[in-house]
């Protein structure tokens, strides 16, 4: 993992090296891939027009709802607050994305996805339903890997699950999705 700044101190000839503490959204940067950090960085820079490094704040906006957000105009206002120029830089841009992902979904953005996925409005996700929105993402992910996120959103001992069809119900997408670590 990347080290967070780190701070020299320096005392009788000898450089000591303190870690400096990190901050929740460094934390949760660490945590995001090389590839997310670019394909990020690439949406930003699409609205970097200018080469400047920096964003307008109705570029955040407009960003964000292409992400799929609907922030209002206060929010953008909250976010973009902490910018003395108004301008949101890389980093800046790159916290409020890990913020607006981090935040618990509504009811109703969680029955959305569900309904999304369930493209046979069966009331049920299946693996095949699973596999084409993984493949329409762009994402590669085996069958046994798919199947294996399946058995873990469902409810009941391994023994009730194995029996299972491999599908997720709604009741179940929601649990998983509303569950706080």
């Amino acid at each position: 993992m990347k080290k967070a700044g780190k701070k020299q101190l320096k005392g009788e000839g000898v450089e000591v090296h303190k870690q400096a503490a990190p901050t929740p959204s460094s934390r949760r940067r660490e945590e995001l891939s090389h590839k997310q950090i670019t394909e990020i960085k690439q949406a930003f820079d699409l609205f970097d027009t200018a080469g400047t490094g920096t964003i307008q704040p109705k570029d955040l906006r407009v960003s964000l709802r292409a992400l799929g957000f609907d922030p209002s105009h206060e929010e953008i206002d909250r976010l973009v607050g902490d910018s003395s120029t108004g301008l949101i830089d890389f980093h800046q841009f790159l916290d409020i994305i890990i913020t607006k992902v981090s935040e618990k979904d509504n009811p109703e953005d969680i029955h959305r996805a569900f309904t999304m996925i369930d493209s046979k409005h069966s009331g049920v996700i299946t693996l095949e339903m699973m596999q084409e929105v993984i493949e329409d993402l762009g994402e590669e992910m085996s069958e046994e890997e798919i199947a294996k996120m399946i058995r873990v959103a469902q409810m009941g001992t391994k023994e009730e699950k194995a029996a299972r069809k491999l599908e997720v119900t709604w009741s179940e997408f929601k649990s998983v999705l509303t569950k706080t670590t």
